[in-house]
């Protein structure tokens, strides 16, 4: 039996499902422990196989209050010049983790955190570290378009890649998540392996089930237009409004989304269209999208285009959901790079780069689901089977095995 140590930022019930279905597919001469951060709120379930088990390390103490955002705002001071949220993880966990024996060190993060940690446990205990690259600052636009929100986070976006570059130097390997984030990290560690992310086939598979609607379902939040932009949507919407009056009987708008979402979308966009079209619903736990997507006539994705300044390589794991369920895929906007490339590759639908080409899409699928009661992807099944998490599992296991056998 060998022993993997993952060290990770989040771990399910709060969500980060990668790490997730990695300890669930992962074959069973591997035993797993982990350590993470104790989630503020539980979103996800994911069950794990007796052999993980998992240790979560509680870093922020106040909740709601003015308390918590003073101690979220001493820790991020304290972060950006001394990489103190690794080094208070590392204190707390190290007295277990040297009493164990280890075979490797994963870490898995979609910032910094928790490389340093996971490094100076990988030294400490003299075993090889594979960081995993969810997704890296260099893939979103530049700080000043960041959401207010996330401000903060994108003024230190320097001193971490800094810090995060020096960790990757060291590591036996890297792994990452689309053909762009290897082209970007590579230039700081060659051994880097793509793994992309994908869909759970035991959840998500194709069942023809037949609706009263035509619904287009977006399952998600939309955070900012700039790496999220519904516009050509909307403006095929509108032509269609004018050009098909009879879709609009049928056609729902499902979201499934936050209520600042809702918000956006009842200000911007609601009141141009028929008063049934929108329906909001509130945000769903992961395990209940299964069943929203086969109630679906087409899923909507939504990207942007990629510029120099971002966004890049974003393959969003709702893609690779309503490709699990084989439904129609309608991505808003194109990003024309990764996430395009693979839709054209899997023939899961369309990547718009304008409202022809959606009012066409659209229609297409209407007219199918006026046939038949239900839509479904033709999908290319050889490419498909490349983007299921047993498949990943299996890529992830072979680096392992390949790794130990070098240290």
């Amino acid at each position: 039996m060998k022993h993997l140590l993952l060290i990770t930022d989040a771990f399910p019930p709060d969500f980060a499902p990668r790490m997730g279905y990695l300890c669930k597919y992962l074959p069973d001469d591997w035993q797993v422990t982990v350590y993470t951060e104790q989630p503020g709120e539980s979103h996800f379930t994911l069950p794990v196989p007796p052999r993980v088990e998992i240790h979560r390390i509680k870093y922020y103490h106040f909740q709601n209050t003015l308390w918590a955002k003073l101690e979220y705002a001493f820790k991020h001071i304290l972060n950006m010049g001394f990489a103190y949220k690794d080094r208070y993880f590392w204190q707390h966990a190290k007295a277990e983790i040297m009493q164990q024996n280890y075979d490797a060190v994963l870490c898995s993060t979609f910032y910094t955190f928790p490389l340093l940690f996971a490094h100076k446990a990988a030294k400490a205990l003299g075993i090889p570290l594979i960081a995993d690259l969810r997704d890296i600052m260099e893939q979103y636009p530049q700080p000043e378009n960041f959401p207010e929100r996330l401000r903060l986070w994108g003024k230190g976006r320097h001193i971490n890649t800094r810090r995060r570059n020096q960790v990757l130097r060291s590591a036996s390997a890297l792994t990452t998540v689309s053909p762009w984030h290897a082209s970007i990290l590579k230039t700081c560690n060659p051994n880097i392996e793509l793994i992309y992310n994908g869909y759970d086939s035991t959840l998500f598979y194709p069942i023809d089930l037949q609706s009263q609607t035509f619904n287009i379902v977006y399952t998600g939040r939309m955070f900012h237009t700039k790496y999220q932009n519904p516009e050509l949507l909307f403006q095929a919407l509108r032509e269609l409004l004018t050009e098909q009056t009879d879709l609009f009987a049928d056609l729902r708008l499902h979201w499934y989304t936050d209520k600042q979402t809702q918000a956006t979308l009842r200000q911007k966009y609601a009141g141009m269209f028929p008063a049934q079209t929108f329906v909001f619903h509130d945000f769903v736990t992961p395990e209940k999208v299964p069943g929203i997507l086969h109630d679906a006539s087409i899923v909507l994705v939504l990207a942007n285009k990629t510029t120099a300044n971002g966004p890049h390589g974003i393959m969003t794991t709702k893609f690779f959901e309503a490709l699990g369920v084989e439904k129609p895929v309608l991505c808003v906007r194109s990003d024309e790079a990764c996430l395009a490339e693979t839709m054209q590759k899997t023939n899961a639908g369309l990547a718009a780069t304008g409202t022809a080409g959606i009012k066409t899409f659209i229609l297409e699928k209407h007219a199918e689901w006026k046939r038949n009661g239900f839509t479904r992807q033709a999908v290319n099944m050889a490419e498909k089977k490349k983007f299921c998490r047993e498949q990943q599992a299996q890529q992830f296991a072979g680096l392992l095995e390949k790794t130990c056998r070098n240290k």
